[in-house]
């Protein structure tokens, strides 16, 4: 996973915080559980700390179920999982 450990940039500082907006998109990434391909996507912020949507992967088509969580010090972790399971 890409974005595991990645931080949110620090709002509290005057250059960045004109510019910074509650929905201000980051791009975080995931392992597609299909391919084992490395995918980039926007995240949109103003979604909240956890989050959970379904992603196509470009490359294979195999609907991925994207899990993000955004701790109290603005750690991203994201995790990927098929959105139905094999048979």
């Amino acid at each position: 996973m890409l974005a595991t450990g990645q931080t949110l940039p620090d709002l509290d500082d005057d250059d960045e915080a004109e510019s910074a907006t509650p929905s201000a998109l980051q791009e975080i990434g995931y392992v597609c559980d299909a391919c084992g391909e490395e995918i980039v996507v926007p995240l949109d912020l103003s979604e909240g700390a956890s989050q959970t949507f379904v992603e196509d992967c470009p490359v294979c088509c195999r609907a991925n179920k994207i899990h993000v969580e955004i701790d109290p010090q603005s750690e991203i972790v994201v995790w990927a999982e098929p959105e139905q399971d094999r048979v």
